[in-house]
């Protein structure tokens, strides 16, 4: 069901050639002034950006056009799977668990929900694009969402959390806002477990927009999407002696990393040793520990040599 939106010839995304320039480019995107970002990353440049939830309730692919879900639908389905998560006892490791609350522990043990996971950390990021995809020839890509202006809220708070009016805040009050805002929004986990402290995460969420902003995402409104920043923006921004006034962007609501596999074998073992991003310090729980004798990781580990550790510089 993944179509390729094709992020750098759409004018969102920008291929990356080396190492240096993989590292300067997260560097640059980080440096827009009092503005903040959430990152992503995947395997496959293929992927489009989107939830479980709106992934299972697309249809179509290949030849066949993709048919993204509404908001009722969306919801409908939402409602339903919170209803029965209630009935299973599902949250009750807290008094009144909010709707946030178990979004968010679905979200963890892979039932489909509205939640996109992101970090707050590009390199965290980064170690998940650049991992092995089943074509080994398919590139990876890196999302950058500016989450500057995007309304905030806890998957749970103790107090009776409410807007400044006494009304409270509520996932369907939040994304009534969604709507009529068209701004997606941030929700931090409070109980952080360790894997979620190891990788620095949260997720962006929002109401399905009428239209579509960036072909591609789906599901999710863009703000501040006029049009794409092009080539030439790209190139400006990568280039530190390249003024504002010459082209390069003052801001970025979304932009896309291409990064070649063989710039993706290289990330991995630099971020691994230089970064200690790896399997082992991202996944530190049980289900990460199976997972890794699943692959075959744990005895590779014991049985391979030192690996040399890359650093900038090396391509």
């Amino acid at each position: 069901m993944n179509v390729d939106p094709r992020w750098d010839t759409g004018g969102w995304g920008h291929r990356v050639k080396t190492h240096d320039e993989l590292m300067r480019a997260v560097s640059r995107i980080g440096m827009f002034r009092e503005r903040r970002y959430a990152w992503r990353g995947v395997v496959s440049r293929t992927f489009r950006v989107n939830s479980s939830l709106v992934r299972s309730l697309t249809s179509g692919g290949g030849r066949r056009a993709l048919t993204i879900p509404r908001e009722h639908e969306v919801r409908a389905r939402e409602e339903f799977i919170l209803q029965e998560a209630r009935k299973w006892g599902i949250g009750l490791d807290v008094s009144r668990p909010t709707d946030f609350h178990l979004l968010a522990i679905l979200q963890h043990y892979g039932v489909p929900t509205r939640l996109l996971d992101v970090t707050s950390n590009p390199l965290t990021a980064l170690w998940f694009a650049c991992q092995p995809a089943s074509n080994p020839d398919v590139d990876g890509a890196l999302f950058a969402f500016d989450i500057t202006d995007f309304p905030q809220y806890n998957t749970f708070t103790y107090s009776e959390e409410a807007y400044p009016d006494g009304r409270p805040l509520t996932l369907a009050s939040a994304l009534r806002i969604s709507t009529e805002e068209q701004l997606p929004f941030i929700l931090r986990p409070i109980f952080k477990d360790a894997r979620m402290q190891a990788q620095e995460g949260f997720f962006v969420s929002g109401a399905v927009p009428v239209e579509v902003d960036i072909g591609g995402v789906d599901g999710m409104p863009i703000p501040g999407v006029v049009s794409p920043p092009g080539a030439e923006a790209f190139r400006c921004l990568l280039d530190p002696s390249c003024a504002t006034a010459r082209g390069r962007p003052n801001r970025l609501p979304f932009v896309v990393l291409i990064i070649p596999p063989r710039v993706k074998r290289s990330m991995v073992t630099y971020l691994e040793g230089t970064f200690n991003r790896s399997m082992r310090t991202l996944f530190p729980d049980v289900q990460g520990f199976r997972d890794a004798v699943r692959a075959g990781l744990v005895d590779s580990e014991r049985r391979r040599q030192p690996r040399p550790v890359l650093r900038p510089g090396h391509k």
